[in-house]
């Protein structure tokens, strides 16, 4: 099974499905710790998230072990951001289900976390709008795709 799961990989580019234990779902992200500053500065530059963002914020995001939800600035930012990141397969594709699941993001309107359904409906009306701040998320992301392990500076 995890040989055809490799095979599958290889030939449609895609990660298969996120890895579970107990309950939880995972990103299964592998970004290195100059990728994850580089996200933390995007994320605060185009205001994804209410309040500061640090390094260790984005790293215990990831690794779906944050203390308390992260606040959502707006909705559609996030989803952009989580979208893009799957799309540059640095996170699994369903990523969607791992922010519900585990409970990581509140929503900027409610308060309550993220529901699969509030961030599939927030990345379709990202989609249908293609302002500023949704494409220098897709820029962002891009670049943090292309670093290197020794690349540590960001131009966002």
């Amino acid at each position: 099974a995890d040989a055809e799961q490799m095979i599958n990989e290889l030939n449609t580019g895609r990660a298969g499905p996120t890895e579970t234990t107990e309950g939880k779902t995972y990103f299964m992200s592998s970004l290195s710790e100059a990728q994850k500053a580089a996200l933390a500065v995007l994320a605060v530059k185009v205001q994804i998230f209410k309040g500061e963002i640090s390094v260790a914020d984005i790293s215990a995001l990831l690794d779906c072990q944050v203390a308390k939800p992260l606040k959502s600035a707006n909705n559609r930012r996030v989803a952009v951001l989580f979208d893009e990141l799957a799309d540059a397969r640095l996170i699994k594709r369903d990523w969607q289900k791992v922010v519900a699941v585990n409970r990581l993001i509140l929503s900027s309107a409610t308060d309550a976390p993220l529901s699969r359904s509030a961030l599939s409906s927030a990345l379709a009306e990202a989609k249908t709008e293609n302002s500023a701040t949704t494409v220098a998320i897709r820029k962002g992301v891009r670049q943090v795709a292309s670093m290197t392990e020794n690349d540590s500076t960001s131009t966002f």
